[in-house]
């Protein structure tokens, strides 16, 4: 089950500001079904609807949505952060002094030290040139937890249509299901909370308990769907369902040539 984020349809051009500490971002999603699935690579004879198999006693659960990490720290590689946190990341390289982390130095500084002082500085994590990037295998078997994520443009805003989803995250699989899904997202937005004085902005949060809609006949086992959420600030979340079909891959040749 593939999610996406969509931003609110508006006539004041202020929304497409790409500034990141404005926006809205969802900091997690969950939907509840059954713990886990593992699906038959083989054919065994069994019905489709049996080519997964569900862990644990099947007792629906949250399941919440997670992301591949995309970089992980050079030196710290249990540091590990999303696509979407690196592009954050300064592109400069910065030094930080061991020793007194208020002396923070750009590259041209470190350059002009001599050996013995360039001795005292470690490059800054927040900066790019201290991540590495990782191998598609790794980043399969090591799902994070979501990075908040938030609405990115993608077409100008005198397009007629300038509101194309933002995916995040994996796709989830999910139990068969004749009803709709349960979901919870979780919101958050730099808002000024102090109107009595000067307003002090602080980070507010909002839980929403919501239902993806079944579509007709049901969500079915073997079928992808893709789930669109339509985020209005702290106002309210609409939730959408397109069916999406599965790609069939090329032939895959087994033996010797």
């Amino acid at each position: 089950m593939l999610h996406y984020l969509k931003k609110k349809k508006t006539k004041t051009a202020a929304v497409y500001d790409q500034d990141p500490t404005l926006a809205v971002h969802v900091e997690s999603i969950e939907v509840n079904s059954k713990t886990t699935g593992k699906m038959a690579v083989a054919w065994t004879g069994d019905a489709p609807e049996e080519m997964i198999t569900w862990t644990g006693d099947g007792t629906p659960d949250w399941l919440a949505l997670k992301e591949r990490p995309a970089y992980y720290e050079t030196a710290h590689a249990t540091n590990t952060i999303s696509t979407a946190a690196y592009n954050l990341l300064d592109d400069d390289i910065s030094y930080k002094n061991i020793n007194d982390n208020t002396d923070i130095i750009d590259q041209s500084t470190y350059d002009s030290k001599s050996d013995e002082e360039k001795a005292e500085y470690e490059i800054v994590n927040t900066c790019k040139a201290a991540y590495t990037a990782f191998g598609a295998d790794v980043a399969n078997s090591n799902l994070i937890a979501l990075t908040p994520a938030y609405p990115v443009l993608t077409k100008s805003t005198t397009d007629a249509n300038p509101d194309d989803p933002t995916p995040i995250g994996e796709a989830l699989i999910v139990a068969p299901s004749t009803e709709a899904y349960q979901m919870k997202v979780n919101v958050s937005q730099l808002v000024p909370l102090n109107w009595t004085g000067t307003p002090a902005p602080d980070v507010k949060y909002q839980n929403y308990d919501l239902e993806i809609p079944a579509p007709d006949g049901g969500f079915k086992a073997n079928t992808s769907y893709k789930v669109v959420l339509t985020v209005y600030g702290f106002e309210r979340i609409e939730v959408t369902t397109e069916i999406i079909p599965w790609k069939t891959g090329a032939d895959i040749p087994v033996g010797q040539d």
